[in-house]
């Protein structure tokens, strides 16, 4: 298997972490998503990580955490929302409750000369999305305002001798504009380059199938009729040949209108 330098996606819950993932991929990086309990040797083989949103308060007990020997790594980080926060509070930020909250756009406002090139190409004035109810109201030492909005004082942090990022608002979504601008100076900080697509994964997949089944073997396997299973009951089959592959469905009468047939026919 062809061996990518990679970006780490860390879920703190909701959609927000297969949904940064989703737009790293399209900007031609391949990520993967890890648990926050994931353990520190695991992150070594990253070039870069993103801590995602979540619905969670970083001051809550029992919040979801991450070890903060991840900022020994060497490695960029990019905290996102609930992710900055997270940041922002385990190197010695304060964390607080939002008098107002900030919920739907807002205009981005660069901050003095403190140009860094994770806002590369921004010019100010951009919108973005906001969504939160906490807010970050102290940096920790070593931490730089790049930019706020009118009700965030620390829309965008950086820590650039370290390479370590915190932005309030979701990039990952397209109401922001330019986030995706955001995420691709985030990828050139990491030194990942733009050559993963999906072709290219199927292609590697199909031989990583090749390899691992023997030429004797078959498979036989259980197919539910969803997304994950009948892609890859295809993937089998394009890999090995249909005749190695046997999926078994079970038309339970609770499936959709006409799913199983379209199964057959597909």
């Amino acid at each position: 298997m062809v061996i990518h330098k990679k970006i780490a996606v860390v879920d703190f819950g909701g959609q927000y972490a297969h949904l940064i993932a989703s737009r790293i991929r399209r900007l031609g990086a391949y990520t993967e998503i890890l648990s926050n309990e994931e353990p520190i040797s695991n992150y070594q083989k990253y070039s870069g990580i993103i801590l995602s949103g979540g619905p969670e308060s970083v001051y809550e007990p029992n919040s979801p955490t991450v070890t903060t020997r991840i900022f020994d790594l060497g490695i960029p980080i990019l905290g996102i929302c609930y992710g900055h926060q997270l940041i922002m509070k385990l190197l010695g930020g304060v964390v607080e409750r939002s008098g107002t909250g900030e919920y739907g756009p807002a205009s981005l406002q660069l901050h003095g000369t403190n140009g860094n090139s994770i806002l590369k190409n921004f010019v100010g004035g951009e919108q973005v999305w906001m969504n939160h109810a906490d807010e970050v109201v102290k940096l920790p030492e070593g931490f730089s305002k790049i930019a706020f909005s009118k009700d965030c004082g620390y829309a965008v942090v950086a820590n650039s001798s370290k390479k370590i990022f915190g932005i309030q608002f979701h990039a990952e979504v397209s109401h922001s504009e330019k986030g995706s601008v955001l995420l691709d100076n985030f990828i050139q900080i990491c030194g990942v380059s733009k050559t993963w697509g999906i072709d290219q994964f199927l292609k590697e997949k199909i031989k990583e199938i090749q390899e691992t089944v023997k030429q004797e073997q078959k498979i036989f396997m259980l197919v539910s009729g969803g997304v994950d299973s009948t892609v890859s009951y295809l993937l089998l089959c394009k890999a090995l040949g249909a005749e190695r592959v046997l999926g078994f469905l079970i038309d339970t009468g609770f499936m959709r209108k006409d799913e199983v047939v379209s199964l057959q026919k597909n």
